[in-house]
């Protein structure tokens, strides 16, 4: 079976299309779902072989189109951002658990826990730092937050201690940006930038309109005045 994937990055359309042996597929719809935690899942030795060469596509793919390193990554998340979301069962109407990243690809789609794993395990195999973020109703994907991304305002979160994850920024109910760290150089350290899996065009880095609220409030320590 092949399965062929189209999107848009920047000003391009892309096609890709991924050989898929119906023993391949079998085996990953019935294997036992016994991993601790999602993102146990991201970098399992079970379809590292298949990921690998999926990776070694796109950036062949990324090549033909003469893509710097800043732009093959943002082509691969153009990519996952682009599979349909298994809203009301649209793709597969099974999706009450984890899945690995290649069955996600052969499934052609998932829920943010699909894509958000799939994105992660894709970005690290480009030797990119990127980890699971997961909340009590969506998943995403955080990346180390770099000064040009703090200065230009991308939508970052603080991790103030190994169980507290904060707001770093956010745009209030006048467009104007919040930043709770300006004056704070050190917490580049430990911050991360805020990237979406399935909702397509969403830029690195912005947070959805639909979910600000919704983070704002998950993401907030009583114990911290801003």
């Amino acid at each position: 079976t092949a399965r062929s994937y189209s999107w848009y990055y920047g000003e391009s359309f892309y096609t890709w299309t991924i050989h898929i042996p119906a023993s391949r597929y079998n085996y990953f719809a019935t294997l036992p779902r016994d991993k601790p935690t999602p993102a146990d899942y991201i970098m399992s030795d079970r379809g590292r072989a298949e990921l690998e060469l999926v990776i070694e596509d796109l950036i062949s793919l990324a090549d033909s189109r003469n893509l710097n390193e800043n732009q093959r990554r943002d082509m691969v998340i153009a990519f996952v951002q682009s599979l349909p979301n298994n809203r009301w069962g649209a793709v597969v109407d099974y999706d009450e658990y984890p899945k690995y990243p290649i069955q996600t690809l052969y499934d052609g789609g998932g829920d943010s826990q699909d894509t958000a794993i799939l994105l992660t395990a894709l970005l690290r195999l480009l030797g990119i730092e990127a980890s699971l973020l997961e909340t009590p109703r969506h998943y995403a994907v955080v990346l180390p937050l770099t000064e040009a991304d703090k200065n230009a305002n991308k939508v970052y979160l603080y991790q103030k201690d190994g169980e507290t994850l904060l707001k770093g920024n956010y745009l209030d109910e006048n467009n104007n940006i919040r930043d709770y760290y300006h004056n704070n150089p050190g917490v580049l350290r430990n911050s991360y930038i805020y990237i979406e899996s399935n909702i397509p065009g969403n830029p690195m880095g912005s947070m959805p309109l639909q979910f600000r609220n919704a983070y704002i409030q998950s993401l907030y320590d009583i114990n911290y005045r801003p």
